[in-house]
């Protein structure tokens, strides 16, 4: 009994919720197509009646994309990120000497990132260390 009211409660909280969001999508598109209509010349009401719905969707459409290309700008900076470290790793790695970059490199975790750590528990990976 007490559990039915309950799912009856978060049912109408539901409802209400989506209403609201439609509420104000429909309202967006409405002035959406109303500031379309006017600017062409056209009745605004007649416009706005039939075009709700397209623009609605459309707006639904457009979101989508946006999320799209925010998720594609993400991941491109994060790969950017990623160029951009290893670079300065590189380069580090070059300044202090080493021999082979691509060996410094895969040793460097084992060391916490630190190239003197590396350079001082492995000297023959670098010319200034061994001479």
């Amino acid at each position: 009994m007490g559990g039915d009211s309950g799912g009856a409660a978060v049912r109408g909280q539901a409802q209400a919720g989506a209403q609201g969001a439609a509420e104000s999508e429909a309202a967006a598109a409405a002035g959406a197509v109303t500031g379309g209509a006017a600017a062409a010349g056209g009745g605004a009401g007649g416009a706005a009646a039939s075009g709700a719905g397209g623009a609605a969707s459309g707006a639904g459409a457009i979101a989508e994309t946006g999320d799209d290309a925010a998720e594609k700008l993400r991941a491109e900076m994060d790969e950017l990120r990623r160029q951009g470290d290893a670079q300065r790793v590189s380069f580090e790695l070059q300044l202090a000497g080493a021999r082979n970059v691509k060996a410094a490199t895969a040793l460097l975790a084992d060391y916490d990132g630190d190239v003197e750590k590396l350079k001082a528990a492995e000297p023959w990976l670098f010319a200034d260390a061994c001479v």
